[in-house]
Formats: structure tokens, sequence, C-alpha cells
């Protein structure tokens, strides 16, 4: 599986589970950011690495400012990984954090 359908999955289940504001919010953010890049990409969700989000970091920080980023960040790990994938999110926020 792609990432991006992995984003647009999560996308619609949080419909129903999410206020509608908060539902809006993401929507936008992925819909606007997250999704298109990494559908450019091609990047499945096995091969996802530290290094596909630095580029992500590198390419959005020349429009975007670095809290608009680390509230992207926070749609991707906070609410687009499951429990099953806990131990992906975690390798990734911790190569972020050595990254930064």
């Amino acid at each position: 599986m792609k990432f991006y359908e992995l984003l647009e999955q999560w996308l619609e289940a949080s419909k129903l589970r999410l206020r509608e504001s908060t539902y809006r919010n993401y929507k936008t953010v992925m819909e606007a950011h997250i999704i298109p890049y990494f559908k450019n990409t091609g990047i499945k969700v096995r091969d996802l690495k530290p290094m596909h989000l630095e580029e992500y970091d590198r390419r959005k920080l020349q429009t975007l400012s670095p809290v608009t980023i680390q509230k992207h960040h926070a749609n991707i790990y906070s609410h687009v990984l499951d429990e099953s994938k806990a131990d992906m999110a975690n390798a990734l926020w911790s190569g972020q954090k050595k990254a930064g």
C-alpha cells in the first residue's frame, strides 16, 4: 500500500469519529499538503523512513512555518498511524528527533 493511500483511508474513516470542525482542519492539511506530496513520491508504507519525512520538511519549509510543519507531523503521527503501526511511528519520531 502506498503511504498516501493510507492517509486517504484514514481521512475517510475519521470523518465519523471527529467533530466536524476538526475533520475539516485535518482534511484541509491532508489534501492541500500531505497527500499530494506523498502521492507524488509514490512511497509505500513499508518503505517509509525518517529521511522521507525530513525531505517533506525541507520542501515545505520553503513556504510554511516550522510550527505549521509540526502540525503536519501531528496529523501523520498521532492520527494516521494506528496502534498496529506504533513501532513505525516510534522509529519515525526518533529519526526526526535525531535529525532536528
